[in-house]
């Protein structure tokens, strides 16, 4: 019996041994491993939420600018229109009277024209 007893303390301070080791160097490499892939993966998923946000903000400044120049084309396409109209008044305006002639000067803001 006494013999068994010791066996049986030797067998559990060994165990105790065994379980109170300092974890070995390539567990605590993939644990660091695995901790650097779970941020790695945060990361990519801020990233993508990043990217879709600039992404529709891009979408709508472009629509914008769209929107902008197709109104712009036919505000010109108007002023054309009616810039041409006023040539057609002041042509038939001077045809009807040739007695009468009168030039266009440009309009200038210095003291020339005074």
């Amino acid at each position: 019996m006494r013999i068994l007893s010791i066996t049986y303390i030797i067998f559990l301070s060994s165990c105790g041994l065994i379980v109170g080791q300092e974890p070995n160097e390539n567990v605590k490499k993939e644990q660091e491993f695995q901790e650097l892939l779970k941020k790695s993966k945060e990361i990519q998923v801020k990233s993508e939420v990043a990217i879709n946000v600039a992404t529709e903000q891009s979408n709508k400044t472009i629509t914008k600018a769209a929107n902008t120049i197709v109104t712009l084309k036919e505000e010109v396409k108007e002023l054309k229109q009616e810039l041409n109209e006023t040539k057609k008044k002041l042509d038939s305006t001077n045809d009807v009277g040739n007695d009468i002639k009168f030039n266009l000067l440009p309009i200038s803001g210095g003291e020339e024209n005074r």
